[in-house]
């Protein structure tokens, strides 16, 4: 009977933790979720962020706390991402070159995003345009190919923040598939090399909308082509690098998705993605990504994982043949 009557209360306990566990499941979030991102507050991506997370808050009826943790190119919001409690509570929004350029460039970044995160989800691609002075003499992608074939090492190009970001080495494979030779002058950040590109002190750069867009009102700047497979609705007018004349499998662009620390719970995290999901899908979120210039980009963790691979290799390669490096 000791025996028995032991069998059904480890079997009642077992039911309780099981009933408790599904419980707490069914429940998130029940507290405030919180997104952390090296993008800086007001910034293009950090808007669209807000947008998405103040929907999310509406769903789940909790604050959706967005965290700006600039600096480091990004190392700083990801490696605390990775240290963070693996329930959920802890968000990080980051883009491609964090994951796929970063690891190349700096010793000191010991993340792996295979090894250290979850891939939940893409939320948008950020085209860069091919960026000319308006004042200047080059006016498509043909003649910035012949002028700089007939002049190397004349033309300088401009990329924000330091080296190893996608407008340098886009520039560097756009080089490489032109056969053409320009210098490469970096910035800290956008507004300075806007600032140089509109008076010709650089004379071509690749840049998102969200870095051009005050000097494309102000006609400073003009577009030759947009790094995408498709024209923008933003800017319909601007061509593809591959009908303007570039190399035609060439893309220069950045994608910005959601992930979470390693060994989530399956059950947050098929939650998260189905109302990320479902945000995502809304009109009015739609209309916030595309008017401040990006790309809607669905996708699962899956296809993250795949393209943070991809372009790990991609980038990689390009980073060693070229002997970049940033510390």
């Amino acid at each position: 009977m000791t025996n028995r009557w032991l069998s059904v209360v480890l079997a009642a306990m077992a039911l309780l933790w099981a009933m408790a566990g599904n419980a707490h499941a069914q429940a998130f979030p029940n507290k405030p979720v919180r997104i952390v991102t090296y993008f800086s507050a007001g910034s293009g991506p950090d808007v669209v962020i807000r947008v998405i997370a103040d929907q999310l808050s509406k769903l789940w009826q909790q604050p959706v706390v967005v965290d700006n943790r600039p600096g480091a190119n990004g190392i700083i919001a990801i490696e605390s991402l990775k240290t963070s409690p693996p329930d959920g509570y802890t968000l990080g929004v980051t883009d491609s070159g964090v994951l796929t350029i970063n690891p190349h460039l700096y010793s000191a970044m010991k993340l792996q995003a295979d090894r250290d995160l979850t891939p939940l989800s893409m939320w948008f691609n950020v085209p860069f345009y091919l960026l000319v002075p308006a004042a200047g003499p080059i006016k498509t992608v043909p003649q910035l190919i012949a002028y700089a074939k007939a002049n190397p090492g004349k033309l300088s190009y401009g990329s924000p923040t330091g080296v190893g970001n996608p407008g340098h080495l886009g520039m560097e494979l756009f080089k490489a598939e032109t056969g053409t030779d320009m210098v490469h002058v970096p910035y800290k950040t956008s507004g300075p090399m806007m600032t140089d590109l509109a008076t010709g002190r650089v004379q071509v750069a690749w840049a998102s909308m969200g870095s051009a867009r005050a000097m494309l009102q102000s006609g400073e700047v003009i577009p030759i082509a947009v790094g995408s497979k498709e024209r923008q609705a933003v800017k319909p007018e601007v061509m593809t690098l591959r009908e303007a004349g570039g190399p035609p499998n060439l893309e220069v662009n950045a994608w910005i998705g959601l992930f979470g620390p390693k060994d989530m719970p399956a059950n947050v995290v098929a939650k998260i993605n189905a109302d990320v999901d479902q945000v995502l899908k809304m009109p009015e979120v739609i209309k916030r990504i595309v008017d401040l210039g990006n790309e809607p980009l669905a996708g699962n963790g899956d296809m993250v994982a795949d393209l943070i691979r991809s372009g790990s290799a991609r980038y990689g390669k390009l980073i060693r043949d070229l002997n970049i490096k940033a510390d």
